[in-house]
């Protein structure tokens, strides 16, 4: 608060005031609007059930990373796979397969 009697100051502090009670303002507006407050409530609702979701179900990270995920190995065998069937694909087509 200011002590001076000078005008201009006392203008830049009720200016500065001013703009920080409105942003007070805005900011309690935004809080307290009943679409905001529903749109809240919708999403910690929904947060709620994919935490649910998973701690059930684990999440796909949990999956890949387990000793019983075959992902890696299915992924190195479907190359190979791909590989013979083009493989055999160009040769019934009489092409060369590129080395």
């Amino acid at each position: 608060m200011t002590t001076s009697n000078d005008p201009d100051e006392i203008r830049a502090e009720i200016e500065y005031t001013r703009a920080a009670l409105s942003d007070d303002v805005d900011a309690l507006a935004d809080t307290a609007n009943p679409k905001k407050i529903a749109q809240r409530q919708v999403d910690k609702a929904k947060d709620a059930v994919v935490g649910v979701k998973d701690r059930v179900m684990g999440t796909a990270d949990d999956v890949a990373d387990s000793a019983q995920s075959l992902i890696l190995e299915q992924v190195a065998s479907g190359v190979f796979v791909r590989m013979a069937v083009l493989a055999e694909l160009l040769a019934d087509s009489g092409s060369a397969i590129p080395a």
